[in-house]
């Protein structure tokens, strides 16, 4: 039986988000709805995830459109940058499942 990595076609792109710290969870009960951040991450990926999304959006002039269309919607900046995170981490995840399949 092959064992289950993170790369693996199994895991979600949203489980890869909330692994790297992403993407907020949930925390929605009965009249209340809101987010909170994840506790269980890899710290190390988070900060390379933040180093890279930084640099991203310094050389690549598509990533620094999409944080400041993200700001002009009223997101503040943690917000902004956490959605592009998510964006770069769709990415990643898409190309290693495609490594996975080769």
């Amino acid at each position: 039986m092959p064992c289950k990595t993170l790369y693996s076609s199994t895991y979600k792109q949203s489980s890869f988000s909330i692994y790297i710290g992403m993407a907020p969870l949930d925390n929605q009960s009965g009249a209340y709805q809101g987010t909170k951040s994840p506790k269980h991450v890899n710290t190390r990926a988070r900060k390379a995830m933040m180093t890279a999304v930084c640099r991203h959006m310094a050389y690549v002039p598509e990533s620094r459109a999409y944080y400041d269309k993200k700001r002009s919607e009223g997101k503040t900046h943690n917000k902004a940058i956490r959605a592009l995170g998510r964006h770069i981490s769709r990415v990643i995840s898409g190309s290693s499942a495609k490594l996975q399949s080769h």
